[in-house]
């Protein structure tokens, strides 16, 4: 007949690692977001993304019709880029997949993308990560200058005021070389915020305007 078994000692039972506990984590109640046209549904849990994004918060409210039916429609969005804008709201990480030995052009419009994406869903905290990492790229690499295109879409869909737009502006200042620049191919509003800004850096010094005779018509010169 085996012998009964001796039950474990205090000082055993101390050496011994616990047993870990197989708990699912409260993650809270989940919503679907329809990205894209024509649609991908995406499930992610309600109180990350709402902490994230002032727009889902909103959305999510029951004073809405999506916040009653837990369903969000966000059909101008690329479901490629709304799938990282989920790894983000779990993660807080949002790199960018391109780089600045890739197409330039390519990295400045994946950074654009992340940033409009943020102001789309009213995330500030992911429009200052994009704002970093567009900041790093025109200041500290030798990026060439923006296509004509990308500033196009920056003013088409940011608001006035927007601080991108004082970035691009700023920038164009301090790097665009000489020559020429055909101010009718760009936004008028980007213009308008050029000469604002350039302006605004000439210092304050007596007026040279020149002699009086640019100034007369019945000059020899004109």
């Amino acid at each position: 007949m085996a012998a009964p078994l001796t039950p474990p000692s205090a000082s055993d039972e101390g050496s011994r690692a616990p047993k870990r506990k197989c708990t699912e984590p409260d993650y809270g109640e989940a919503i679907t977001v329809l990205v894209g046209d024509p649609a991908r549904p995406f499930m992610i849990h309600r109180d990350y993304v709402c902490a994230k994004s002032k727009f889902f918060e909103a959305a999510c409210s029951t004073r809405w019709l999506e916040g009653q039916e837990k369903t969000v429609k966000l059909d101008d969005v690329d479901p490629a880029l709304f799938a990282r804008y989920v790894h983000w709201a779990y993660y807080d990480s949002f790199e960018a997949k391109t780089s600045v030995n890739d197409r330039q052009d390519d990295h400045k419009k994946e950074l654009l993308d992340a940033y409009l994406l943020g102001d789309r869903l009213d995330d500030q905290a992911l429009r200052d990560h994009a704002m970093g990492l567009l900041h790093h790229h025109l200041r500290d690499t030798s990026t060439v200058y923006p296509l004509r295109s990308w500033i196009q879409r920056l003013y088409r869909e940011t608001a006035a005021g927007s601080l991108l737009r004082k970035l691009m502006v700023k920038y164009t200042i301090a790097r665009r070389s000489r020559g020429e620049f055909v101010l009718s191919r760009y936004p008028r509003e980007f213009v308008d915020e050029l000469a604002s800004m350039a302006l605004a850096k000439i210092p304050i010094r007596r007026a040279d305007c020149g002699t009086i005779d640019e100034y007369l018509e019945g000059s020899a010169e004109i």
